[in-house]
């Protein structure tokens, strides 16, 4: 109820006026406007720290002196103990994604 009251003040303070500029000039430095963007926009969320995963290489190289390769799985990955943005690992070719959903032989012979 008392998001309608602030609206319906804010409306009229600026229908009061007669001219668009001064219309406008008076809703963005009223005292209503102020409050109800306060009512829009929340409080921020905390800052969040944001980390890259691995960069995927073709062909993987050292960065700094610390870091070193692991085979994991198929696959090699360089680890970088000091600078963790060096992470890289082994591209996967695109053959090996595939999904045979069917094979054929040939054409088939009646």
């Amino acid at each position: 109820m008392q998001h309608f009251k602030l609206l319906r003040n804010v409306f009229s303070v600026t229908l009061q006026t007669r001219r668009e500029f001064s219309v406008a000039q008076n809703f963005l430095s009223s005292l209503y406007f102020k409050q109800w963007n306060q009512v829009c926009y929340p409080t921020p969320l905390p800052y969040l720290t944001q980390f890259r995963g691995f960069k995927d290489k073709d062909v993987l190289t050292k960065r700094c002196k610390d870091c070193y390769f692991q085979r994991i799985d198929g696959r090699w990955f360089v680890f970088c103990n000091t600078h963790p943005r060096h992470k890289q690992r082994q591209r996967i070719d695109e053959k090996s994604r595939w999904i045979i959903t069917h094979s054929t032989h040939g054409v088939k012979k009646f």
